[in-house]
C-alpha cells in the first residue's frame, strides 16, 4: 500500500552573463527546462544592478533576493539621461505576484518588496528609497516593475514622490495601485473604480469613494473609508478608524497591529471581520464593553491584546459567521490558496468552510508527535477529531493533508481515520467518517490488489458514501503512464512458466520486456490483472522479474488464480547490487484460456520506465476509478498550466458489473475529473521532500497534496450552498475549471482529457457560479 506523494529534487544553476537575471527554484525531475547563457538561475541570490540596464526575473519559490545598486525610475521631476541609462527592471512571474498584492516597505535605508499572501518571494533593494521606485505612463513604457502577463512596462502602480501631498491618486488613472509617502496625506480614489491605496508612515486619511476598494493603512494613525462598494480595509500599526460605507465590507484584524475603531459594522450588508496573520476565531474573545464602550463590542486576543472596538454592536450578535479567516493561516500557508484563486473567493464571498466537516483517510496523523505544535501555531484547528490513528510507523501524511485543507478552508472541522493496514481498515474508515458526520471525505491511499476491470470492495464502499450525500475526493495516483495492456499472445511453452507471453506484436517473438527500475529505498509494486471476473477466474497467470540477461528470476508471483481473483502483485526493490538498472518482465499462463485483455501498472515508483513495446496506458484504477468519486490529478503550484509528469492517466475500462457479468459495452469513466496544485508548503512533511523556496518549510509533492486542496474548495462551496449533491458539486468544479492540455497528445485537448480532466480548479469561479447560478 502506498500514498500518492512524490518527491522532486531542488537544483540551482548559475551562469555568467549579467544582462538578465533569473531568481527561482524548480523540481528537476518534473520540469522541461532550458535556459540560455544570458541567464542566472538560482534562489536566495545577492545580485548587482550596476553597469547599465538590467532585468531581474523573480519567480515564485525564489526566496529572498538582495539587489545592490538597483537603478530606480526616480522622481517625476528628476529624470535624467543618466538615470534612464541605468534603469533596472524587476519582472515578477508567478501566481499572486500582482500589482494588487504588491507591498513596499522602507526598512531603514533598504526597500523591501514583497506580496500579500506570498511567503516565498521577497526582494530587498539595498540603499534604495521608496520614492525612486515607480512605473510611469503606459505610453512611455518607462518604469521599474513588470508583472506576470505584461509584455512590457505598464502603468500598473504609482508611488507618491517624497515631498508630494496630493488630494487624489494620479489623475485619470482609476483601477490602479497607489503607494503614499511618509507624510500625512488626505487622499481620495475614484468613483466607480476598484482602487488599491497603500498608506506608508504618515497619519493618512484615505477615502476609496465608490467601487470595490482595497485600502491598507500601514504605519500611523489612519482613517480608512471604503465608500460605496464591497471594500477591504486593512489596518497597520497604529490606532486606526475604519469606516466601511455601504456594501459588504471586510474589516481586517491582525495581532500586533494596534487597535481599530470600526465605525459602521453591519451584519445585514453583510460586513465581515477578517482575521489575518494566522489569527483564527478560536484565538479571540468577544466581550461587551463597559463605561464609555457600554454600547460597543471589544474584540481581543486570548492573550489580552485589544484588536478592535466595534461601534454600536452587541457582543452576542457576533458569532463565527461574522468572521472570515484570511490567508496566511499558521506558520506557513499553502501556495495552492492563490493557485486556485481561493484568496479571491474568500474575499468576495466571505466563505471559509465554516459548518462543513471534512474527513481524511491516510497513513497516520500523529505518529511523529507534531500535532500539538501545529495547533499552537495555527497550522491545524483546535476543532478536529481523530477516530483512529495508526499505532506506529506512519509518516503523518494525513496531518500534512489536514494542514493544506486548513489553509484553504480554515473554518472547516477536520476528522482523521487511518486507512492502514489493508482494504478492510480503509473500508471501515470510510464508514466511520460517514457515521461521524463528514460532509466530504478525501483519501490518498492506493492498494495494488484493487481490481482494475470491475468495481471491487472499496469502489463499492466509497460509492455507498456518495449515495448518502458525502462528496468523495481521492488522489488520482502518481503512476504516470507506466502501464502495459495487451491480449495474451503465446511465445511458446516453457516447463517452468507454462506458456510465456509474446511482447512483440509483430512477426517476431520476444518473451520478455525491458524495463528500468532505479535504485530506491522503496520497493516497486506491479499490479498485474486480466479480464476475468472477481472470485471466479477461469485462468491462472503469473508475472516474473528477471535480470537483463534473463539468466535468473529475481521476483515472481505464482498465486493459484483459478476460482479466485485475476490479480497478481509483484514486489521488488533494486538495492543497487544488480549491476544494472535494466531488468526484464515475463508473463506466464499456467492454466485456462488466453485473456483477451491483460494489464499491469507500476505503482508510484519514481523513475520506473517501460523501455519497449506497448506503454503509456491508463493508470487510474480501483476506487480511484469509481463512478461516484472525484479523482484529482496534480499540477505544480508554480507552473499550474503544466501537468505533473507523474500524475496518473485515466481511461481504464470497466468490463464487468458488480456481480462479475460482462457488460454489453465497456464503461469509460471521466477520471481524473480535474487537477489541483501540489508541491506546496507544510510545516514538516516530509524528510524526503525538498524545501524548494528555502524558507524553512518542506514542500509536499504528489497527488496526495492535490486531493486535499480540491476537497477544501468543496467545503467552501458547500458553505455557500449546503444543498449541493456530490454530482452537482463535481459538475460545478468541472464547468468552472481552467482547461488544460494533455501534453502527451498532439494539439490542444479542449474540454475533458484523461490527463488533466476538465482542468485546474478555480475556487472563485466555482463559488461565483453557485451564488449567481451561472452554471
Amino acid at each position: 500500500m502506498n500514498t500518492d506523494s512524490a518527491t522532486g529534487l531542488s537544483t540551482a544553476f548559475e551562469l555568467n552573463d549579467r544582462s538578465l537575471f533569473r531568481s527561482h527554484a524548480f523540481t528537476e525531475l518534473n520540469s522541461q527546462f532550458a535556459r540560455s547563457s544570458s541567464q542566472v538561475v538560482a534562489a536566495n541570490l545577492e545580485l548587482n544592478g550596476a553597469g547599465g540596464q538590467k532585468t531581474f526575473e523573480i519567480d515564485r519559490g525564489s526566496g529572498n533576493t538582495t539587489i545592490n545598486n538597483f537603478g530606480g525610475a526616480g522622481a517625476r521631476d528628476k529624470q535624467t539621461t543618466a538615470i534612464l541609462a541605468e534603469l533596472d527592471i524587476l519582472k515578477f512571474e508567478g501566481v499572486g505576484l500582482t500589482a494588487k498584492n504588491l507591498l513596499l516597505a522602507q526598512q531603514g535605508s533598504n526597500l523591501v518588496v514583497s506580496f500579500e499572501g506570498v511567503s516565498d518571494v521577497q526582494v530587498t533593494l539595498r540603499n534604495f528609497q521608496l520614492e525612486n521606485l515607480d512605473n510611469y505612463s503606459a505610453t512611455s513604457l518607462f518604469g521599474n516593475i513588470e508583472f506576470e502577463g505584461d509584455l512590457t512596462i505598464q502603468d500598473s502602480f504609482d508611488v507618491f514622490d517624497a515631498n508630494w501631498q496630493r488630494s487624489q491618486i494620479l489623475a485619470g488613472q482609476p483601477n490602479r495601485v497607489t503607494f503614499l509617502n511618509d507624510l500625512n496625506n488626505t487622499v481620495q480614489g475614484f468613483d466607480n473604480s476598484n482602487d488599491v491605496i497603500n498608506g506608508q508612515g504618515g497619519n493618512d486619511v484615505i477615502d476609496g469613494l465608490s467601487g470595490n476598494d482595497l485600502l491598507r493603512g500601514n504605519v500611523g494613525d489612519d482613517t480608512l473609508q471604503g465608500g460605496a462598494g464591497n471594500d477591504t480595509l486593512r489596518d497597520g500599526l497604529g490606532q486606526d478608524v475604519l469606516i466601511g460605507g455601504s456594501g459588504g465590507d471586510v474589516f481586517v484584524l491582525a495581532p500586533s497591529a494596534g487597535t481599530d475603531w470600526i465605525v459602521d459594522f453591519s451584519l445585514s450588508q453583510p460586513d465581515r471581520l477578517g482575521l489575518a496573520n494566522g489569527l483564527t476565531f478560536d484565538q479571540i474573545t468577544i466581550a461587551q464593553g463597559t463605561g464609555a464602550n457600554a454600547n460597543n463590542t471589544l474584540i481581543s486576543t486570548k492573550a489580552g491584546e485589544l484588536l478592535a472596538i466595534v461601534n454600536g454592536i452587541v457582543a452576542t450578535a457576533l458569532n463565527n459567521s461574522a468572521f472570515l479567516t484570511l490567508s496566511n493561516t499558521g506558520l506557513v500557508t499553502s501556495q495552492g490558496v492563490q493557485t486556485m484563486k481561493v484568496d479571491v473567493a474568500r474575499d468576495r464571498f466571505s466563505v471559509d468552510g465554516t459548518g462543513i466537516t471534512i474527513g481524511v483517510i491516510s497513513d497516520s496523523f500523529n505518529n511523529l508527535n507534531g500535532a500539538a505544535n501545529d495547533i499552537a501555531s495555527g497550522d491545524l484547528p483546535s476543532n478536529f477529531g481523530v477516530i483512529k490513528d495508526l499505532t506506529s510507523g506512519g509518516t503523518d501524511e494525513g496531518r500534512a493533508m489536514m494542514q493544506l485543507i486548513h489553509d484553504v478552508a480554515p473554518g472547516a472541522k477536520l476528522l482523521f481515520r487511518t486507512g492502514f493496514p489493508d482494504q478492510a481498515a480503509f473500508a471501515q474508515g470510510v464508514q466511520d467518517l460517514v457515521n461521524a458526520g463528514a460532509d466530504i471525505i478525501v483519501d490518498d491511499l492506493v492498494y495494488p490488489n484493487e481490481p482494475m476491470f470491475q468495481d471491487g470492495f472499496l469502489a463499492q464502499r466509497v460509492n455507498q458514501a456518495v449515495a448518502r450525500g458525502v462528496a468523495y475526493f481521492t488522489s488520482a495516483g502518481n503512476n504516470a503512464r507506466e502501464s502495459y495492456e495487451n491480449p495474451f499472445r503465446s511465445a511458446g511453452f516453457y516447463p517452468s512458466y507454462g506458456e510465456l507471453h509474446d511482447f512483440d506484436p509483430g512477426a517476431g517473438v520476444d518473451f520478455s520486456q525491458s524495463v528500468t527500475i532505479p535504485v530506491s529505498a522503496r520497493p516497486l509494486q506491479i499490479s498485474f490483472q486480466w479480464d476475468s471476473p472477481l472470485g471466479r477466474s477461469p485462468n491462472d497467470l503469473d508475472i516474473y522479474l528477471a535480470d537483463r540477461l534473463n539468466s535468473r528470476i529475481l521476483a515472481q508471483t505464482r498465486t493459484a488464480n483459478v476460482g479466485g481473483d485475476p490479480i497478481e502483485v509483484l514486489s521488488f526493490r533494486n538495492d543497487g547490487s544488480y549491476g544494472s538498472n535494466e531488468f526484464n518482465l515475463l508473463i506466464g499462463k499456467r492454466e485456462g484460456a488466453a485473456p483477451s485483455r491483460m494489464k499491469y501498472i507500476a505503482i508510484s515508483q519514481e523513475g520506473f520506465q517501460i523501455n519497449e513495446y506497448d506503454r503509456d496506458r491508463s493508470t487510474v484504477f480501483g476506487h480511484k476509478n469509481a463512478s461516484g468519486v472525484a479523482a484529482v490529478g496534480a499540477v505544480p503550484y508554480f507552473a499550474p498550466s503544466r501537468l505533473e509528469s507523474f500524475s496518473s492517466l485515466g481511461g481504464t475500462q470497466i468490463l464487468f458489473d458488480q456481480a462479475g457479468n460482462w457488460l454489453s459495452q465497456p464503461q469509460l469513466r471521466p477520471q481524473p475529473r480535474f487537477v489541483a496544485p501540489d508541491d506546496t508548503d507544510t510545516t514538516f512533511f516530509s524528510e524526503q521532500s525538498p524545501d524548494r523556496e528555502r524558507n524553512g518549510f518542506p514542500n509536499f509533492p504528489g497527488t496526495s497534496a492535490a486531493a486535499p486542496h480540491a476537497a477544501a474548495v468543496a467545503a467552501l462551496m458547500l458553505q455557500a450552498n449546503s444543498e449541493l449533491t456530490p454530482a452537482t458539486l463535481y459538475k460545478i468544479l468541472e464547468n468552472t475549471a481552467w482547461d488544460l492540455d494533455d501534453p502527451y497528445t498532439p494539439g490542444f485537448d479542449a474540454g475533458f482529457d484523461y490527463a488533466s480532466g476538465y482542468g485546474l480548479i478555480q475556487a472563485d469561479r466555482a463559488i461565483d457560479s453557485i451564488i449567481n447560478q451561472l452554471t
